[in-house]
């Protein structure tokens, strides 16, 4: 079978973040009868000024590699607002070449960030849509939700994968009465963050032997305004910073915690979702996004809404209180987090190639 050539598109391999890390995920595993390159077009912590400038550069090697290269496909990893509009130049340059294009968004704001737009820039957005062959979304609900909100015919599910070789469960001490609290992610309100905070008094209270650990890319100000917040609760001994971490070290984190907390206010998916399934941590998660897709309440752990902070302590305590319900998740996430292994989801996406190269 001929190979099929697809040119990738997305931020810098070396950028922080869930895009990143998903594209790096693919493109480290073998995907058979493909032949695949990739072009960032610029690192996601840069400044917008700086970001201008990389996406410029990046361009002309996209232009270079439509015109020497001659790819089949042009698969682009977009999220919202900036990120969508360099590329949506994209997705217009590849047309002008007559290339096949998937559009895969990651954005959990996608579709707020097109209702704020006014009607010229809804009319962009829905237009570069329309025109590319295949929309990627990471799970059903957000397949759902564009294909009422834009009216779509072209979309297809496409989870985040995860390479569970790397991962290891953690040893499950059901006797313990320490207990290590985990929240790993973009430090912002919109994560969650400070609801955390706002819980650790009511649930110190009860589990004085506990800590809260923080990891995660933070800018100065929200720093400052997270280390305010900590002081004014008087929870500084029960939370820990640890910043943004990779490889071994956030492996050595996931090994040890006792609970893996995403209380987002939007999210598209989270693959930090994945990773504590892969250690075998029950998670509490919100119920918005694409999250209950993959976090069944009561079997993976529990799903709260956002902003509720009673329900997010209710969750942690049950979960410490109740060792035999911790053991039925612990082994439930192992086995439920097989539908995501990088192997089924390449296979998946190498289909996708297919049906959209017309093999």
């Amino acid at each position: 079978m001929m190979k099929i050539k697809v040119l990738m598109i997305g931020p810098y391999r070396e950028s922080k973040g869930g895009i990143t890390d998903v594209v790096n995920t693919v493109l480290n595993q073998e995907i058979q009868n493909t032949d695949i390159k990739y072009i960032g077009l610029s690192d996601s912590q840069s400044k917008n000024a700086v970001k201008v400038f990389q996406f410029l550069i990046s361009l002309g090697k996209v232009i270079l590699t439509l015109l020497f290269y001659q790819p089949h496909i042009i698969h682009v990893h977009s999220s919202s607002r900036a990120s969508f509009i360099r590329k949506s130049i994209i997705v217009r340059v590849a047309i002008l070449f007559k290339k096949k294009v998937i559009f895969h968004v990651h954005s959990g704001e996608f579709i707020d960030y097109y209702k704020q737009l006014n009607d010229k820039m809804k009319l962009y957005l829905l237009k570069t849509l329309l025109m590319v062959d295949r929309v990627i979304v990471l799970t059903p609900k957000w397949q759902k939700k564009f294909e009422e909100e834009f009216g779509l015919k072209n979309v297809e599910v496409v989870p985040n994968p995860i390479d569970t070789k790397k991962y290891k469960a953690k040893a499950v001490n059901l006797h313990t009465n320490e207990y290590k609290i985990l929240f790993m992610g973009k430090m912002i309100k919109l994560k969650g963050i400070y609801d955390i905070l706002y819980a650790i008094p009511s649930i110190s209270s009860k589990i004085p032997n506990i800590s809260f650990v923080f990891c995660g890319d933070i800018d100065e100000k929200e720093k400052e305004r997270f280390q305010d917040t900590i002081n004014k609760l008087g929870i500084k001994k029960f939370v820990l910073y640890k910043g943004w971490l990779a490889g071994n070290e956030k492996l050595k984190e996931l090994n040890s915690a006792s609970i893996l907390l995403l209380p987002s206010y939007k999210e598209a998916f989270g693959k930090v979702l994945l990773e504590g399934m892969c250690s075998g941590i029950p998670i509490v998660a919100s119920n918005v996004g694409g999250i209950p897709d993959v976090i069944k309440d009561g079997r993976n752990g529990f799903l709260i809404e956002p902003g509720n902070i009673q329900e997010l302590v209710n969750a942690i305590l049950a979960l410490t209180q109740d060792k035999n319900l911790y053991k039925d998740i612990y082994q439930n996430n192992l086995i439920d987090v097989k539908e995501y292994t990088v192997e089924i989801i390449t296979k998946q996406l190498l289909d996708t190639y297919k049906e959209v190269y017309n093999v």
